[in-house]
């Protein structure tokens, strides 16, 4: 019975050296070289977000994405921030920055323009009785002759006599008003120079 158990256990033994001798390493390719997949980037001061993507390259050839592995930098947060991937106008309205990447000891970098809100104007839709009203919305122009362009970040609205401000993430505003006046003001990169073509903009809207 011993030999019988002895010979199972050396029987064992070989199979798993054969079963050694038989496998491989699996070969793990080596990063080459990271990248951020866009280039020539250029956003607008007051757009909302845009979503930027990396891609790793090894050795076999293939490639990786790698978007929400890396550390995401900005080299001049007031032209515009980067939050992981998510690029966004800073507060200085316009300028020029370097959005860097690092992954491990390989890194890439690529220049982002963000054009300058230059003058803005507010829709206003007809208001005559208390209730919600939507279709409140700011239209700016920027340094590269584009017009009418929403504006979706860096602008304020506020409005006094109770009304209550719904703001949307694509621009778009409701505002509910209750009897009396109501004064709405918009307020872009905290300007408040009125005679500034970015300064506030108010307008009293009266219901009896």
């Amino acid at each position: 019975m011993k030999q019988y158990i002895y010979f199972l256990t050396l029987l064992t033994t070989l199979s798993f050296m054969g079963c050694g001798e038989n496998t491989t390493n699996p070969i793990v390719p080596d990063v080459t070289s990271i990248q951020i997949n866009e280039s020539n980037i250029s956003i607008y001061s007051t757009d909302s977000t845009s979503y930027l993507s990396a891609n790793a390259s090894y050795t076999d050839g293939s490639t990786q994405d790698i978007t929400n592995f890396v550390l995401w930098s900005s080299s001049n947060t007031d032209a515009a921030t980067v939050s992981n991937n998510a690029l966004t106008g800073g507060n200085g309205n316009g300028g020029d920055t370097q959005i860097t990447i690092k992954y491990d000891r390989f890194s890439d970098t690529q220049p982002v323009h963000v054009h300058k809100l230059t003058s803005y104007s507010v829709l206003y839709p007809d208001v005559n009785t208390t209730g919600t009203y939507d279709g409140f919305r700011a239209l700016g122009n920027f340094d590269n002759n584009e017009t009418n362009r929403s504006i979706a970040t860096h602008i304020t609205w506020s409005a006094d006599n109770g009304a209550v401000i719904e703001v949307k993430d694509d621009g778009n505003v409701s505002i509910t008003f209750l009897s009396g006046d109501t004064n709405v003001t918009t307020t872009l990169f905290n300007e408040t120079n009125t005679s500034s073509p970015i300064g506030p903009k108010s307008k009293i809207f009266t219901i009896n």
